[in-house]
Order: C-alpha cells, then sequence, then structure tokens
C-alpha cells in the first residue's frame, strides 16, 4: 500500500480548516446545550433538519449538477450558469415559503416575528449548497470550508452568548446572523462571479421538470437525502422523545468528525472526477482512488486517535450529557468511517456518471431503513439509540456495495479496497 505523500499535502489545509470548523461547532453545541438543555438542542436540531430539507427541494439538485455541467466550460460560461442557477433557486423558495410559515405557525407554535426569522434562514439556506459548490470549482477550494464550517458557527457562538435564552427564537436569530455572515465571506471569495440580474427571465432547460432529466433526478435525490435526516430526528424524538433526538445529534456531529479526511478528499476531488468522467478517463478515476486509500486512511487514523485523547482527558460526552449508550452509537459510526473510505467516493461518482436513479433508490432504502431501524429498536426496548446506529450502519454498507456494483458496470469502477486486495493476492 503505497503513500501518497503529495495528496496529503494537498488534505492538509482544507483539513486543518474542517477541523477548525467543528472545534466552533462543537464550541456552539456545548454553549446551546449549557444554555438552553440538551431537550430544547434537540427541537432545534429537527427545526433545522425541516429547514435543509425545504431549502433541498429549493436547490433543484443544482450543488450536484453544476460540477458536472461546468466541468468543461470557461469563466464566463460558469459564471452565467451559476447565476441563472441562483435565480432559480430563489424562486423556487419563495414557492416554499407559504408552506415552511404554516409548518412552524401550526405544529411548532413560533410567534410571527420568530417564523420571519425562520423565513430569513430558509431563503439563505436554499443557495448555500449552490454557492459552495461553485467555490470548490475554483482556485479557492482549499478554503471552501470557511464560510459555512468556520464563520458561520463562530458568529453562531456568539450571537447564542449574547442573545438572552428565555426560548428557542434566540438560536434562531443566531443561526440567522451566522449564515449571513457565512453569505457575505462566499461572496468576498467569489465577487466576479456574482452579479445582480439584468432581466429576472431564467433559461427554462435548466428547470425542466421530466424525470428522465438530470436535474430533476438530483433534485429528487437531494430532497430525499435532506428528508431522510430530518426524518431521522423526528422518528426519534416521537419514539424516544426530544432528549434522546438532540443526543443522536450529537452522535452524528461527531460522526460528521470521524468522516471529516471522507469529505475533505471528496471536496478536493469532486471536480477532479467530473473531469475525468465527463472525458471517458474511467481507468484514472480507479487509480486516483485508490491513491487517496492510504493516506486517508492513516489520517482518519490519527484522527479517530485524537477523538479519543480528548474524550479520556476531558470527558466530553459528559459534559454535553450524552449517556453511554451514545458512546456506543458514536463508536459504530466511527467504524463505518473507514468503510466508507473502503469504498471510494461511490456516491459522488454516481452523480458524476449520471447514475441518478441509483442514487435515488438508495436513498429510498436508507428512508425505509430509518424507519425499520428505529421501529426495530424500540421493540427491542433498551441500548435503543446504539441498536438503531447499528441496523443503520448495517444496511448503509449493503446500499455502498450496491452502488459500488452499478459503477463497475457503467464505468468499470473498482472499489480502492477490492484494487489493494486483489494486488496482495497477485504477489
Amino acid at each position: 500500500m503505497s503513500l501518497n505523500l503529495n495528496f496529503i499535502k494537498k488534505l492538509l489545509t482544507p483539513l486543518a480548516l474542517k477541523g477548525l470548523g467543528m472545534i466552533i461547532s462543537f464550541s456552539s453545541i456545548f454553549v446551546i446545550i449549557n444554555r438552553f438543555g440538551l431537550e430544547m438542542f434537540g427541537q432545534y436540531a429537527q427545526s433545522v433538519s425541516f429547514l435543509l430539507f425545504l431549502s433541498g427541494i429549493a436547490a433543484y439538485g443544482y450543488p450536484q449538477s453544476f460540477f458536472r455541467d461546468s466541468a468543461l466550460m470557461n469563466f464566463f460560461q460558469k459564471k452565467k450558469l451559476f447565476n441563472q442557477m441562483l435565480l432559480i433557486t430563489f424562486y423556487i423558495s419563495i414557492l416554499i415559503v407559504p408552506i415552511l410559515a404554516l409548518y412552524f405557525y401550526f405544529i411548532e407554535k413560533l410567534n410571527l416575528f420568530q417564523i420571519f426569522i425562520t423565513i430569513a434562514i430558509f431563503l439563505i439556506m436554499a443557495s448555500s449548497r449552490l454557492r459552495f459548490a461553485l467555490l470548490r470549482t475554483t482556485k479557492h477550494v482549499r478554503f471552501g470550508e470557511i464560510p459555512e464550517q468556520i464563520v458561520k458557527p463562530l458568529v453562531l457562538v456568539v450571537f447564542v452568548l449574547i442573545l438572552p435564552q428565555d426560548n428557542i427564537g434566540s438560536l434562531y436569530t443566531a443561526l440567522f446572523l451566522g449564515l449571513l455572515s457565512a453569505l457575505l465571506i462566499n461572496i468576498m471569495f467569489l465577487k466576479n462571479y456574482y452579479r445582480l440580474p439584468t432581466s429576472f427571465l431564467v433559461n427554462r432547460n435548466l428547470i425542466t421538470i421530466n424525470i428522465k432529466n438530470t436535474n430533476t433526478q438530483l433534485w429528487i435525490s437531494n430532497a430525499l437525502v435532506l428528508f431522510k435526516d430530518f426524518f431521522e430526528l423526528f422518528i426519534i424524538g416521537l419514539l424516544f422523545g426530544d432528549f434522546v433526538s438532540g443526543e443522536y445529534k450529537l452522535v452524528l456531529q461527531i460522526y460528521v468528525v470521524s468522516m471529516s479526511v471522507f469529505n475533505t478528499m471528496a471536496l478536493i476531488n469532486s471536480h477532479i472526477f467530473a473531469k475525468l468522467i465527463a472525458s471517458g478517463n474511467y481507468p484514472e478515476v480507479n487509480k486516483k482512488a485508490l491513491s487517496e486509500m492510504a493516506p486517508s486512511m492513516i489520517l482518519l487514523t490519527f484522527l479517530i486517535l485524537s477523538i479519543i485523547s480528548v474524550e479520556i482527558l476531558f470527558q466530553v460526552t459528559k459534559q454535553l450529557q450524552m449517556s453511554e449508550i451514545a458512546v456506543f452509537a458514536i463508536i459504530t459510526f466511527m467504524v463505518f468511517s473507514f468503510v466508507n473510505i473502503a469504498f471510494g467516493p461511490v456516491s459522488q461518482l454516481l452523480v458524476h456518471s449520471r447514475q441518478i436513479k441509483k442514487l435515488i433508490a438508495m436513498t429510498v432504502i436508507r428512508i425505509f431503513s430509518v424507519f425499520i431501524s428505529a421501529v426495530l429498536s424500540n421493540l427491542i426496548g433498551y441500548y435503543e439509540l446504539f441498536f438503531f446506529a447499528l441496523f443503520i450502519v448495517f444496511i448503509d454498507i449493503f446500499v455502498l456495495m450496491f452502488a459500488a456494483k452499478s459503477l463497475n458496470n457503467k464505468i468499470g469502477y473498482i472499489t480502492p479496497i477490492f484494487q489493494q486486495l486483489t494486488k496482495r493476492t497477485q504477489r
């Protein structure tokens, strides 16, 4: 297993930024839980997941399709495409606003000011993934984490400390200010791409709602992924209570930390994989995936050892009011992080190779697995959060195998772990 030292050097800057962002994010969670309690944090997390789900609908699959569509474009073509997608996203967002307002008024029982803040949050959220996608296709890719992963949580934690802690509206206000700050930083990075619309007409080819259309498929896929995230917290809150829902959100946050190596690798390489597949250079896809497995595994091992050391020294889970059961769930997801690296960027490659229907099928299976896992865990009656995580991971491994097989049939993709094992047996 040879080491790609150049890849490690390229990975260190974004990984360091992601690490800093996660420290700030955990600081914000720690402050929120200490000021508002784990139960209110669970309510807040569920509401934010719902907003993210609606923002996925508004984004119309553009954050994913932008990589492939702009892969071979020059600056002016990419700028025009981005601004058209941004305008369409805004139009769809306006159509969704009444649904959002009704939900937060009748279900969450928010007052008019709080609903106004959530609408403002939603309008910024709706385009955030598209703006992040653009940043990842420019020379600033290594700093792509700064707006959303560093600036947003940093501003959020500052205003959580400043604003009164009498109701959940303070959390929404702090989130709005964090998102607004991230938007301004993104504009500073990409000021040459943004322009005020001279015409409010849009390219109808970009909004063709047809199940055979790639953007429509990506739209459905992304909306389903975000619905799954919302549904996870919703079903856990429904069956086990808001406290456990908040606890599970913390488990997922720590899982995101362990997945940071994999996600940073995806951040750097998404545009590269898009170009390789667009040009039909499939063998190079396998070579690149294999060359990055070893350094990613080493970095992930170092990261998890660091997490364990921090837990031993500072007892973070105890300070965050997490139970022993939640710790078992964290360990389960950490092991799954290694599995993701071993399989390589299969979800990303499905998008780039235009196998969106397979991606949709995978997500639908995962949604059903959430429901089945929650019901089975509830029936078992003890260690519910651990068994829920175990069932989710078990099904996700089979989903990854399905995705890898599909990619092998379409572009001859071979998972990095299988390539490595094959090399060893041939020696």
